[in-house]
């Protein structure tokens, strides 16, 4: 599902919507791997078709897309992570931590592949949340 919102407050205050949206139509999607894994993705370098945030759940196959969703594949991408326990609006600091451990590695980023946030909808706790944050990267 794709949510697209011109500010970070505004993806922020709507991102809780979105994933609740997804979670009530979790019986549409056919073929899902783990209901309970939600990914977020996005692009720092996003064109017209990429631009926005999605919310997402891993299939085996793509047969049929539910209305008002989309079908993305997200191609094999090396990467770098870390996890983000905390408030949800500190997410920016796991990524500032991520970034320069990029830098000082010698890696570089691709800002025109895919981000990935992975939620494991069972480890969510009121008002925080747990994740894993993938930036895709380049030697």
């Amino acid at each position: 599902m794709r949510l697209v919102c011109t500010t970070l407050e505004e993806y922020q205050q709507k991102i809780p919507q979105i994933v609740q949206s997804l979670h009530d139509r979790l019986d549409e999607i056919p073929n899902k791997v783990n209901s309970h894994l939600f990914t977020g993705i996005h692009m720092v370098d996003a064109t017209n078709e990429t631009d926005g945030y999605w919310k997402c759940v891993e299939v085996t196959e793509i047969n049929e897309v539910p209305e008002g969703m989309d079908a993305i594949v997200v191609p094999s991408q090396t990467y770098a992570s870390i996890d983000h326990h905390g408030i949800p609006w500190d997410i920016h600091l796991a990524y500032s931590k991520m970034h320069e451990f990029i830098e000082q590695s010698g890696y570089k980023r691709v800002f025109d592949a895919w981000t990935l946030e992975r939620f494991d909808q069972t480890q969510q706790l009121e008002g925080k949340i747990c994740c894993k944050l993938y930036d895709p990267i380049i030697k």
